[in-house]
């Protein structure tokens, strides 16, 4: 079972990378940033018990977002030699 707790979570995090990515330019936190903004609100409706869903596939999202984002910023970096 989510709780809100966990929702505030995701939501305080996606609100940090997205304004730490329009700040600072990183390609991770612009991608990041809405990707946590999207957890939240999945771990808010399961909160309110509108989605059934536990901890593990936030948690699997959580990590899928935050690999995906790095990993997508390294491949660009590769290709454009510039930190993106």
């Amino acid at each position: 079972m989510v709780d809100l707790p966990g929702g505030r979570f995701f939501a305080l995090f996606g609100a940090a990378c997205w304004y730490n990515g329009r700040h600072c330019g990183a390609l991770h936190c612009r991608i990041s940033g809405p990707g946590y903004v999207a957890l939240a609100l999945v771990a808010l409706a399961a909160a309110a018990g509108l989605v059934p869903l536990g901890t593990g596939p936030l948690l699997a999202g959580f990590l899928a977002v935050m690999v995906g984002s790095f990993a997508i910023e390294h491949v660009h970096e590769r290709r454009q030699g510039t930190p993106g």
